[in-house]
Parts: structure tokens; C-alpha cells; sequence
């Protein structure tokens, strides 16, 4: 069993998240979306949580904007500098969208010949998709192409997050 650094728990506890978190039942999962079983676990536990961090390269935020609820294409409006979706000045953002672009994960999928789940975005100087692999690995992506960043999503945390003061 993998577990959750200390610096990651303290980032975590700053948010609504507790050791036996499950939104299953809150969540708004489109059709579409592939939800096997290790992005059930991660989406379960860590879906519609906001994770403000020092990560390389400085102050960092993790949106798990993982569904399709109002509080996911909220988290994908403020990565744009909005708080509602609705925000009219988001209309000329050609990279925003509110709802996930189901698209763009098959293409992803091609890349590395695996299927593959959209749980987050990584925000930071450039900005990249986070996506879980069915074997649990996780991969970012800046555009189209997924680039393989760890083996599961404890890991990508605990090398992810080195501080909560940022």
C-alpha cells in the first residue's frame, strides 16, 4: 500500500479532504467518460479538490475538475482567471472549455496506446492535462501527446507537492 507523504496530507487537510473521502454519489460523470477502476479510486477520493502547493518552479495548483458538476467547470474557469463558466470573457479563450473534451482523451490515448481517464489539470507556467492510465500510471500533457510522470497518483503527489507554503 502506498501511502501520502506528510507534505502532501498537510495539502491535502487544507481541503476537503479526509482519509475516507468518497463523492461517488456527488458526482456528474458523463457517458462518455472512461472510468475504470483505478480512476474510480483517484476521482473517488480526490475528485473536485483544489491542492495550492510549491511544487518546481514554484507556487503551483492542482484542479481535480474530474466530472461534469457546476464545481468542476468552475475550477476550469478560474485556471482561465474567471470564477463562473458562464463568464462571458471566456468566449474568447480558444483553450477553454467547460465541460471535458472527450476528443482530446482519445487522442491522448493513441499517443500511448492505452486507455486512458482526464482527473485534473495541472496549473503552472504552461498548464498540462493530468490523465490516469488503466495500469494506474499517470501522465500530463502540454497539447496532445501524454508524457508517462509516474507510476500511480500517490507517487505523482508525493513528488509533485514539496511544500504548502508557496
Amino acid at each position: 500500500m502506498q501511502y501520502f507523504s506528510d507534505t502532501v496530507l498537510k495539502v491535502l487537510e487544507e481541503t476537503e479532504w479526509s482519509l475516507d473521502r468518497n463523492i461517488k454519489d456527488s458526482l456528474v460523470i458523463s457517458p462518455k467518460k472512461k472510468m475504470f477502476l483505478r480512476a474510480q479510486e483517484l476521482i473517488y477520493n480526490l475528485g473536485l479538490l483544489k491542492l495550492d502547493y510549491l511544487g518546481r518552479g514554484g507556487h503551483k495548483t492542482i484542479y481535480f475538475d474530474s466530472d461534469d458538476s457546476e464545481i468542476s467547470k468552475n475550477m476550469r474557469a478560474e485556471a482561465f482567471g474567471s470564477d463562473n463558466y458562464l463568464d462571458p470573457s471566456l468566449i474568447n479563450e480558444p483553450d477553454f472549455e467547460a465541460i471535458e473534451n472527450f476528443k482530446r482523451v482519445e487522442i491522448a490515448e493513441r499517443y500511448i496506446d492505452t486507455q486512458l481517464c482526464h482527473v485534473g489539470f495541472l496549473e503552472d507556467d504552461m498548464g498540462y492535462e493530468i490523465y490516469i492510465g488503466e495500469n494506474g500510471c499517470i501522465y500530463l500533457a502540454h497539447g496532445d501527446e501524454p508524457v508517462l510522470c509516474s507510476l500511480s497518483y500517490v507517487d505523482f503527489l508525493n513528488s509533485e507537492i514539496l511544500s504548502d507554503k508557496f
